[in-house]
């Protein structure tokens, strides 16, 4: 009997358990994490959409929580492709809804939705859950792009705890994303 696109499975992904929705085997791909700060200066805007159509046009499978603006902007780029996308909840999986827009994409496979084993009263996105969205992301992928790292903000404090494990971090070139590299995130190159 097929699975109902709705139904949640279990998961333990790198010593994660998660739930998830939608094709699981698209976590088994080599996974490339995106991120960006909440403010995205203007340069870095642009560029993060050429990254972004670059990675659809690798058909490298992305995983993101897609909270901030930059990001949902990256979905939308990155949803005109073929190539597998994971949305990484910083909520319950259970107190989400897929929108109808997004169900021939969970149903074809090219979409996957996961979260932690948030309990099922956690239905909105806080600052908590959404750290611990961004340090999963950082776990589960093998390598991740930031788009941009506030200096002093959350995602930069995130990405710093996991450089020590080389981690392969990188960000886009800008002098505001200079911060980011004397910490020794690597420099993504734009085709």
């Amino acid at each position: 009997m097929a699975k109902s696109i709705a139904e949640i499975q279990q998961i333990e992904l790198r010593s994660h358990l998660l739930k998830g929705i939608g094709d699981l085997n698209n976590l088994k791909q080599n996974l490339m994490g995106i991120m960006c700060s909440q403010s995205c200066p203007g340069d870095l805007v642009l560029k993060g959409f050429d990254a972004a159509k670059q990675i659809r046009d690798q058909s490298i499978t992305v995983v993101s929580g897609f909270h901030s603006s930059m990001e949902k902007d990256i979905f939308e780029i990155l949803i005109r492709g073929n190539q597998p996308i994971v949305h990484c909840l910083a909520k319950a999986i259970e107190a989400y809804r897929i929108p109808m827009n997004l169900r021939p994409r969970v149903e074809s496979g090219q979409l996957t939705i996961i979260a932690p084993n948030f309990p099922i009263a956690e239905k909105r996105i806080t600052k908590a859950t959404s750290e611990m969205c961004n340090a999963l992301v950082l776990e589960i992928c093998d390598q991740v792009l930031i788009i941009h790292a506030h200096e002093g903000g959350n995602l930069e404090r995130t990405c710093s705890q996991y450089l020590p494990y080389q981690k392969k971090i990188y960000a886009l070139p800008s002098e505001k994303n200079e911060h980011l590299f004397e910490k020794g995130v690597l420099h993504w190159e734009i085709e």
